[in-house]
């Protein structure tokens, strides 16, 4: 089974579903912060359209190998 963490904690996949609800939610909302403060203080209108995307990219990755190992 693939393990992200390496940790005993992360070998159940309820556990590991949640771990990864964990870390999605926290890259998610340091991205929801850094986006829009990039945005204002570089004067850059499309940072948070790129937190955004990072965000998703992350949850993207994860999900198809907690799915696949579900099933």
């Amino acid at each position: 089974m693939y393990r992200l963490c390496g940790h005993s904690h992360c070998s159940d996949n309820n556990n590991r579903a949640a771990y990864l609800h964990v870390l999605a939610d926290a890259v998610t909302g340091v991205a929801a912060i850094l986006g829009p403060v990039t945005a204002i203080i570089r004067e850059l209108p499309y940072a948070d359209a790129i937190a955004a995307l990072v965000s998703s990219a992350v949850i993207i990755r994860w999900a198809p190998g907690l799915v696949r190992d579900s099933g």
